[in-house]
Parts: C-alpha cells; structure tokens; sequence
C-alpha cells in the first residue's frame, strides 16, 4: 500500500515503475564488437591459401535471456536472434544467412593431391533456420531445426567449359540434435575472435538432418572427352540423408599440462560435392587434418580424432604438438566410395590470449597425403583476433 502521505504516487508510479524498468533492462543489456583476421595456406602453386575476415557485433540481455548478433565472415552474413526463453528448460532462436560465390570452397577442386581448376565454380545461397532447444534433464539438451535455403551456382574464370554446374534449387532442411554437455566455461564459447576453445570436462552430440531439394540431376565433370578422370560422385537424390556424431574432452593432468581430444564421425547418402562435409585445414570450419588443404576432401562416410598435448609456459599462452588421423572413403576424390582409407597429420600450435587479444599459430605435416601426392604437404594458419571487453 502506498503511503497516505503521498497521495499522488499512485498517479506517478506506472510511470515511474516503467521508467525504472526501462533503464534497468537498458543497464543489463552489453554490447560487444569483434574483429579477427586470419590466412591458411598450403603447399601448392596453383591455390596458395585463404584468408578470414570477420566483423561482428552483439547485443545481449535483451527481454527473455535473448541476444541478437549480426557477423559479416568473409563472403558471409548472419544475423541470429537466439537465447528467447519460452520457460526454463525451453529457449528458441532463427538465423538469416547470406554466402557469396564461395561456399563450401567450390572455387577449390582437389583430385589425387592435385588442385583442378577446371572443375571449380561458384555457390552462392540465401538460408532462412528457426530452432527450439529444451533441457530434458542435467547437461541434457533435445534441439529440433527447421530450414530453408535457396542454391545459386555459377563459373568462375577457370571452370572448364565443359563442367556441367549443379541445377540452382530450393532445399528443405530439418535437423535433430541431441547434447550432452559436461564442459566447463571457457572464453572462446561466447568470444567469436577465439577460434578454438580450451576444453576441460566432456561433451558429446549427434545430429541427423535431411536436404529435401527442389531438383537434383547429375552434374560435374562428366564428359570423358573433357575430362580425365570423369567425376562419377555426384548423382544427389531428392532427400539426402546425413548423420554425425562429436566428442570433445579435456583433461587438466596438470597447471602446466593439459590434454585436448575431439573425434567426429558421419555418414550420408544421396549428398553431392555441394554438401558433404569438408575435412581438412586448420581452422574451426573443417575436420582438422595438420598438413591436408582446407577442404581437401569431401566426404560422405568418415571417423576422424585429434589429440593436443597443451602446455602453459607463460601468462595466458599454450603451445604443444598435435596429432589427428581420419578414415574416409575414396580418397583420391575419383568416385571410389566403397574404398576406406586413413589421412592423418601432424602439427604444433600456439594459443595466446592477451586480454582482448587473440593471436593462434598453427602448422602442420601428412605424412599419408605426401606419399600419395608425391610432394611434401604441409599447412600453415595464422589468426588475430580483438573484442570489446
């Protein structure tokens, strides 16, 4: 009850409370700009290496625990809006996505360890996703997606004149996740500018997604007259069918010692080269091989792990050796998908955090992709990266 002595306030105190409640949910909400510059390269003339350049800004504490992020990466543009709690196990969020010319590397064709550029083209698209997420018990999270995207493909100036490109084509994408999640907090898991977390716990996930498309046919490099070898891999069906599977765990043995291991698997049917998953590099968007390109290969059935030995040996910087190896089929990249074989790589790194500041350098060797290709294949990653505090 209000006090007798004030018998405006009742008058006053919508007014004030809104005004009150305004400036509070302004003073919770925080603002953050991002910045990273990064370059992957390799040993070969033809297509020495990519580069990132990435921007972004976010606005958190927004009304429901929600937050709103707009990142232009390179050749792409996200705005999220996600984190809105529909009650306390339930939150919900949608993503707009626009990529220009090279999504998913089409512009890079890796055959037999060699680059061919004659296979390579442009992709482009625009994606529209909404998701629900609901913890269904400790560490345990149910997610369900639904998407839509629209392909746009296109030559480039080296694309052979007798490349038939895939047909542009509206896709259906649902998708079902499942997490568990046992990994203590970590700078990287909020700051875009650190690429790679620093894992200490466990946590584990599977997807399983289906690409409902709008029209397939095959395409590629089909015309033996042009071509040698022809490219027999991409005959996609109406419904695509993928799953994977991811584990990440960290140990801290010591304060001066850390171990890292990630793995992943998949498996799909009906994919083309458009979609598959993109193993090799350095850098978070790949399955890490030391040594093999950025999205070497192209894969539908695989199973990869990666071991990091971490030391501290100054401040907040970590450097160590690391090892990965993966199983995959045809992997020469010549239509032989019932063949498995193992790529696998050796590397060092450096994690440094400077405050604000985010400086990784990564190398890396395979011994497997230099047999086959008979050159030494090696990679190298370089990243800087700054955020508001």
């Amino acid at each position: 009850m209000w006090p007798e002595t004030a018998p405006e306030a009742p008058v006053r105190s919508p007014l004030v409370l809104v005004v009150l409640l305004v400036a509070s949910s302004a003073a919770a909400q925080q603002h953050k700009v991002s910045a990273l510059l990064a370059a992957e390269g390799q040993a070969d003339d033809d297509r020495p290496g990519h580069g990132i350049a990435m921007v972004a800004w976010d606005l958190s504490g927004l009304s429901g625990g929600a937050a709103l992020g707009v990142e232009l990466n390179t050749d792409t543009l996200r705005v999220r809006y996600d984190g809105l709690r529909l009650s306390d196990a339930v939150t919900v969020g949608a993503q707009l996505t626009g990529e220009l010319f090279i999504a998913g590397l089409t512009t890079d064709y890796w055959q037999n360890g060699q680059m061919r550029l004659d296979r390579t083209f442009r992709s482009s698209y625009v994606q529209a996703q909404a998701w629900m997420k609901a913890r269904v018990a400790a560490r345990t999270y149910f997610e369900i997606e639904v998407g839509g995207r629209r392909w746009f493909f296109g030559s480039n100036d080296d694309t052979g004149a007798a490349l038939e490109l895939p047909p542009d084509a509206w896709v259906f994408e649902p998708r079902l996740r499942y997490t568990w999640w046992n990994a203590q907090d970590d700078a990287a898991w909020r700051d875009r500018h650190r690429f790679f977390p620093r894992v200490r716990g466990l946590a584990l996930g599977v997807e399983i997604g289906v690409d409902a498309r709008s029209d397939v046919q095959p395409w590629g490099a089909r015309d033996p007259e042009a071509f040698d070898p022809i490219d027999p891999r991409n005959e996609p069906g109406q419904f695509a069918l993928r799953t994977r599977q991811w584990l990440i765990a960290g140990w801290q043995a010591h304060p001066m010692l850390r171990l890292q291991v990630s793995e992943e698997a998949g498996a799909a049917s009906g994919d083309d080269d458009v979609t598959r998953r993109r193993l090799g590099g350095l850098n978070p968007y790949v399955v890490r091989v030391p040594g093999v390109p950025w999205a070497h290969h192209l894969v539908d059935d695989y199973a990869q792990g990666h071991l990091g030995v971490h030391v501290k040996v100054a401040g907040d910087v970590e450097i160590g050796p690391t090892v990965a190896a993966a199983v995959l089929t045809d992997i020469d990249r010549v239509g032989e998908l019932d063949d498995a074989d193992v790529e696998w790589g050796v590397g060092l790194f450096a994690d440094a955090r400077f405050g604000a500041w985010q400086v990784d350098v990564r190398g890396g060797y395979s011994p497997s992709l230099s047999d086959r290709s008979d050159e030494a294949a090696w990679t190298a990653y370089v990243g800087v990266g700054w955020a508001t505090e």
